[in-house]
């Protein structure tokens, strides 16, 4: 008996529900997935349906968004229930943990309100809070500029201040010999009339007007001279960035800086115990306790995920490789198509996956991330997904396939990927240490674009969604450069342009990022 007749007769006749069809895609590839006999698929549909039937009451059309609930829940479920009659009672936990099918603890999100809601950073409870302002906007009220900035400060200067050796407390400077102690973060108006004292500063640079800088804080602004700044640490200081100076006020009242650096950054884990509230990371998680998915996360040491850049999709010999793939968990494809005839390509390509490559429509989740060529790609962030119509004839053959926005992230068990397809370095800059420049800077501003709007403009009610507070576990930035892989702390970083046929992989359980260099052997399940 087919799928769609078993779950016709379970569903309908038996408990009076309807399935959409994106609902029954969802379960006959999760089952699947499981590789179910004709019995155990039937049971397992029972339990769904029951389930449904005991938590909805009122529910009679069933979605896909309903489905994954509840399967997420008896899956959760299922993992703290031992097996009878185990004689070894970690064994059993880890059949019960390994039977959990690492295709439903997978997400994409997107950059947009229904994926990652508004939020912005209290300072008073030195906390990430929801916001519903600039919900119904295109751009967002006239106060989320401003607190666009505000908030990016503010993050910052808790950070440091949480940093062993800051304060921006006076109080708590320590008077010790030698002047060791926490040194103050001073504002701009607690300039006045301090000139000739050497003062620490946390301020955005900006240009006011032709050749002239100034450093600028929620309270004031003064000019800034940097002709003698010497720069200690990595990254680049563009305008717009928020950066950490020293120096003194002159007689003329401008502000004569000696050194300057990014705020020291600090752990993932360490920014989510200060200042991210439980659930502040949105509904995308999982139902599960976050020892359970580390623990299926160790356990699936098989799981991988491809990254593949500047992918051009009408070029046959690009999708030739992917014929004989061992199907990975995910394969993310930063994509290089201008639009001309893209019905055809993704048609195309749908079909010939589905039909000389089964096992991967199957058993992979397919992320197609727009990049600055790519249809609506108007430079304005985050850009937004393909268009619907664009990519229906891709959807419907592939029962796992995303189009979200550039930027996205990946939720995988425990870990968060950042994906951005972006060229953060201009035409012939882009030397290795160039871009190690640069992608440190994100992670010291804890932000993608931490410029202004004239260099690179942002929706201001989604200016929060490109944050990377906390730190991703994996940032892989697709610019026009070489691959390079780099580790910051317990993070990690992909960037650059996979040409050649070379591709980059991760390992989830491993926390391994690497570049592959043949695009037809890939390392995956």
């Amino acid at each position: 008996m087919s799928f769609q007749r078993l779950a016709y007769r379970t569903f309908t006749k038996a408990h009076g529900l309807t399935l959409t069809g994106q609902a029954s895609r969802y379960l006959e590839y999760l089952f699947l997935e499981y590789e179910l006999d004709q019995q155990a698929m039937a049971e397992a549909l029972t339990h769904t349906a029951k389930a449904i039937v005991a938590q909805h009451r009122q529910v009679q059309v069933v979605s896909e968004d309903l489905v994954k609930a509840v399967v997420q829940t008896l899956i959760s479920e299922q993992a703290r229930v031992p097996d009878e009659g185990q004689e070894n009672e970690m064994d059993g936990e880890e059949r019960a943990l390994g039977a959990i099918s690492p295709f439903t603890l997978f997400r994409v999100v997107s950059c947009t309100i229904q994926d990652m809601a508004g939020s912005h950073y209290e300072v008073s409870r030195g906390r990430f809070v929801p916001s519903t302002e600039g919900a119904r906007s295109v751009l967002g009220e006239s106060g989320e500029k401003a607190r666009l900035w505000q908030d990016r400060y503010h993050v910052l200067l808790s950070r440091l201040c949480r940093t062993k050796g800051y304060t921006k407390h006076a109080d708590e400077v320590a008077e010790m010999a030698g002047g060791k102690g926490p040194r103050l973060i001073s504002t701009v108006s607690s300039l006045r009339g301090r000139t000739g004292q050497k003062r620490q500063l946390l301020g955005m640079i900006n240009q006011r007007e032709e050749g002239l800088w100034v450093l600028e804080d929620p309270e004031d602004f003064i000019p800034v001279d940097f002709a003698q700044a010497q720069v200690k640490g990595d990254g680049y200081f563009p305008e717009g960035s928020i950066v950490l100076v020293d120096g003194h006020l002159t007689e003329d009242k401008t502000f004569l800086c000696s050194t300057i650096m990014h705020p020291p950054w600090e752990s993932r884990k360490e920014t989510c115990k200060a200042v991210i509230e439980p659930g502040f990371l949105g509904s995308d998680w999982f139902p599960m306790e976050d020892s359970i998915l580390r623990e299926v996360e160790v356990l699936r040491k098989d799981m991988s995920m491809v990254m593949l850049s500047d992918v051009h999709l009408d070029d046959r010999r690009v999708m030739k490789g992917k014929r004989d793939w061992d199907p990975p968990l995910c394969d993310v494809s930063l994509t290089r198509k201008n639009g001309w005839g893209i019905l055809e390509v993704f048609d195309g390509l749908g079909k010939m996956i589905q039909d000389r490559a089964p096992n991967l429509a199957a058993r992979t989740h397919f992320v197609f991330v727009p990049g600055p060529k790519d249809a609506l790609g108007d430079g304005l962030l985050p850009r937004p997904p393909l268009l619907g119509p664009m990519t229906q004839g891709l959807r419907s053959r592939l029962g796992h396939v995303h189009f979200p926005t550039n930027p996205c992230r990946i939720r995988y068990c425990g870990q968060e990927m950042v994906i951005h397809r972006s060229n953060l370095m201009r035409p012939g800059e882009g030397e290795s240490q160039g871009l190690y420049h640069a992608s440190r800077t994100l992670y010291a501003q804890s932000h993608l674009s931490p410029m202004t709007q004239p260099l690179k403009p942002v929706v201001w009610c989604k200016d929060h969604m490109l944050r990377l507070c906390p730190i991703p576990d994996v940032l892989v930035l697709a610019d026009q450069e070489e691959v390079w892989v780099d580790e910051v702390g317990e993070s990690q970083r992909l960037t650059g342009t996979f040409w050649c046929g070379t591709l980059g992989n991760v390992e989830p359980s491993k926390g391994i990022l690497e570049e592959l260099s043949d695009l037809g052997i890939v390392m995956g399940r």
